[in-house]
């Protein structure tokens, strides 16, 4: 029977698996922990390589997670002693999106696996963390094997000829399909482009069972530019970085990965080694559009601070709340505590002038309720509404579906 217990955060049967977690974010390594423990890991902490090194010693735990930057000690060196006085311990990197060349350096000082944070899904955490121990069991159990090879030959001789005969085995699937890699790995017939086998990783990536990718063509799972790449696999005399490629899953999404190619003994079978950095580039993304904001908060400050002019400053923020929040059209209605009522300032998008000539009371329609509770409204249809607001003839012609009204102060 399989032993389930490294599945289950276990050493053995009745021993909880023991994880350091080295970060210097305090939310990180709590999350870390609390998700863990829920698992059936045991867990400690530390702030810095130098605090982790102690408990290293101190505690022995079966696996480390340790960030790359941190005070006093770096991920990089605190790996570095952590492989000196235990070599075969399990390190699991945590970097950040921007920090690849520090993984590589990394997995080049021993460690095993890697993760990109932010984590959004902590189900990837408890893979990697199960995948390691796995790896670490065989490894030992492996190394028993060997040091205790006559004495077993002598008394089980029979279990292990049929136990070195499943290992042989599974060692040269394991070879050939890099099953325990994180990256897809694809085996491909160069001449007809279509998939003869792949690793659970590449599953993973593309949606499909290994039966459905077997059924399955280059041209059907990156049809960009496939023929092309098609021609140049044939003729495969190296490995061949072919850049970022986009792969179309089962559900009609898209990831895009990392594709690098070399060629097999076989001259018809090529290996196709597939990075998936869908999330690295979508973190790229939100870190552009944060850097766009701040440019555009800066942009309004300099109006503010630049021009004492109420027109100025409101056409500056007509444009980027425009531009940031992809909305068609905008106004501002300026409060009139004379007559307690609104009335058109300033406007961006609308095809007509009829907001220029409306006049609210407080409390009228959804600029004057907004203006007088002090609270956001949002109408997500206004087609479906039967209200004044839609049935004047020139409001029709804006052709608004959705609206958005809040007040400024």
């Amino acid at each position: 029977m399989k032993d389930k217990s490294k599945e289950l955060g276990m050493i053995n049967a009745t021993i909880p698996a023991k994880i350091l977690i080295i970060d210097d974010e305090d939310s990180i390594r709590h999350s870390f922990a609390d998700y863990l423990q829920d698992r059936g890991f045991l867990t400690s902490m530390a702030e810095n390589g130098q605090l982790g090194l102690d408990i290293l010693r101190q505690e022995r735990p079966q696996l480390v997670l340790v960030d790359l930057r941190m005070p006093k000690m770096g991920g990089l060196e605190f790996i570095r002693e952590a492989k000196a006085i235990f070599p075969d311990l399990p390190i699991i990197v945590i970097s950040g999106a921007n920090r690849i060349e520090d993984v590589v350096k990394a997995q080049q000082l021993g460690s095993w696996d890697y993760l990109i944070k932010p984590i959004q899904d902590l189900s990837m955490l408890a893979y990697a963390v199960n995948k390691s121990l796995e790896k670490a069991y065989l490894l030992k159990k492996n190394l028993e094997y060997q040091e205790n090879l006559e004495g077993l030959v002598l008394e089980r001789t029979a279990e292990l000829e049929e136990s070195n005969a499943r290992l042989r085995a599974s060692e040269e699937r394991y070879r050939t399909l890099f099953l325990r890699s994180t990256d897809a790995i694809f085996i491909v017939d160069a001449a007809t482009g279509r998939y003869i086998n792949a690793n659970q990783a590449a599953e993973e990536l593309t949606g499909y069972s290994l039966a459905e990718i077997k059924k399955k063509t280059i041209k059907m799972l990156t049809p960009k530019g496939a023929t092309g790449r098609l021609d140049q696999l044939r003729t495969l005399d190296a490995t061949k970085d072919f850049g970022e490629i986009t792969y179309l899953r089962a559900d009609g999404t898209e990831r895009i990965a990392i594709l690098n190619a070399f060629p097999l003994q076989s001259e018809r079978l090529v290996v196709d080694i597939a990075h998936d950095i869908t999330e690295r580039k979508k973190a790229d993304k939100s870190i552009q559009r944060y850097i766009s904001r701040l440019a555009a908060l800066r942009s309004i400050d300099q109006a503010i601070i630049g021009n004492f002019d109420l027109n100025t400053f409101l056409n500056v923020l007509l444009e980027h709340l425009s531009k940031q929040l992809g909305i068609d059209a905008a106004s501002v209605l300026i409060y009139n505590k004379d007559n307690n009522s609104l009335s058109f300032s300033q406007g961006k998008g609308h095809y007509t002038k009829a907001l220029q000539y409306a006049a609210l009371k407080l409390g009228e329609g959804y600029a004057g309720k907004a203006g007088l509770e002090r609270e956001h409204i949002f109408i997500s249809n206004l087609s479906q509404l039967k209200t004044g607001f839609l049935r004047l003839p020139e409001f029709e012609k804006e052709n608004i579906i959705a609206y958005y009204a809040l007040p400024l102060i």
